[in-house]
């Protein structure tokens, strides 16, 4: 008589899901297209600047998370998941992204004038955005830690602690993504990325409380897993709001109201000025004129601004001067069009 084949206690109530090898590539297929989409819509398949380097980030990090993805699959519905196969690439790729990644943004820094690191990041990316490069440079030596699998995990203590520590970098990509990245600034991609953050939030919830893998301080860690999908959703709303802020943005009557005579007019977006495009380029912050700036056939008023001096906008990825439509260039700035809610707005831009 044959024996029974004994089956982990907790795998008995969830054997009946017996297709995850079945979901992997298509799940690989669905991250790389939703990817590819809100990249081209953001860069419009522009190669140049940061659309490259985001682009590998991007695609490093979506099949990051099917990996994890893989993983949740294996401990829940079937033990005995191989998926060798279908992540051997992925592997080797986002290997190679993530150290291409931080390598083109430096090159890029370079080639516009900002020289090399630190002073380049900080320059660039402003004081707040130099501390979440810093939550990034720590994740990358997390991953790079990973590629010492064979020898580490001779070490059971070091390897255990390795792993978690990757487990945290991955979260800690979320926030430097939310930061800096240019697609979520302005697309739907970030909400895929919240997706992304709650998911693996719920992942490692199963992991660690629910298997059990951490016995002490299991309030403190729930209450952590909290705060950081808080953090995950403000940060998703909020970033929502800036990128939208333009339509309910401050108005103005005329070029030359004072800015008391700006806010009382704030409402009545009817009386908004139509400058031409003579207007546009004649208004180009040299020689005592105005510094106007048009974006997405609205017309800004950059008068003054600390940031705009001489004529044009410092630092830039590219040179972004007064006087001109901007509507492209502004999708290489790492703040996207959040970078225009200090400016004032003046008119539309007559086609």
């Amino acid at each position: 008589m044959p024996q029974k084949k004994i089956v982990p206690k907790s795998f008995r109530k969830k054997v009946q899901f017996r297709h995850s090898k079945d979901l992997i590539p298509p799940v690989y297929t669905l991250i790389t297209a939703l990817t590819v989409l809100a990249w081209n819509s953001y860069f419009k398949a522009d190669l140049s600047g940061f659309s490259i380097p985001s682009l590998l980030a991007m695609l490093a990090f979506g099949f990051m998370w099917v990996h994890y993805f893989a993983g949740y699959l294996k401990t829940n519905f079937e033990p005995d998941l191989d998926t060798s196969k279908e992540t051997k690439f992925t592997q080797y790729f986002v290997l190679l992204a993530i150290l291409l990644h931080p390598l083109l943004i430096i090159l890029n820094l370079r080639n516009i004038g900002l020289g090399l690191p630190p002073a380049s990041f900080s320059s660039f990316f402003g004081k707040l955005g130099y501390f979440f490069i810093i939550l990034g440079t720590i994740s990358l030596s997390a991953f790079l830690l990973f590629e010492f699998k064979v020898k580490l995990e001779k070490k059971p203590k070091i390897w255990s602690a390795v792993l978690k520590l990757n487990d945290l970098a991955i979260l800690l990509i979320i926030l430097h993504g939310f930061r800096l990245g240019f697609v979520i600034n302005s697309s739907f991609f970030r909400y895929v990325w919240l997706g992304y953050g709650l998911t693996l939030l719920y992942f490692f919830f199963d992991k660690y409380v629910q298997k059990k893998v951490i016995k002490k301080f299991v309030e403190v860690f729930i209450i952590s897993l909290v705060l950081m999908a808080m953090a995950f959703i403000s940060l998703a709303v909020n970033g929502k709001q800036l990128t939208s802020a333009n339509d309910s943005k401050p108005q103005s009557t005329t070029l030359e109201t004072d800015s008391k005579q700006k806010s009382v007019a704030q409402s009545n977006s009817s009386n908004l000025l139509r400058v031409t495009k003579a207007e546009l380029s004649a208004n180009n912050g040299l020689s005592g004129h105005k510094c106007l700036v048009a974006v997405n056939g609205t017309v800004y008023d950059a008068t003054g601004n600390p940031k705009w001096k001489n004529g044009e906008h410092t630092p830039s990825v590219v040179p972004a001067k007064c006087g001109n439509d901007l509507s492209e260039l502004i999708r290489q700035s790492p703040h996207g069009l959040r970078a225009l809610n200090e400016l004032n707005i003046v008119g539309k831009l007559q086609p």
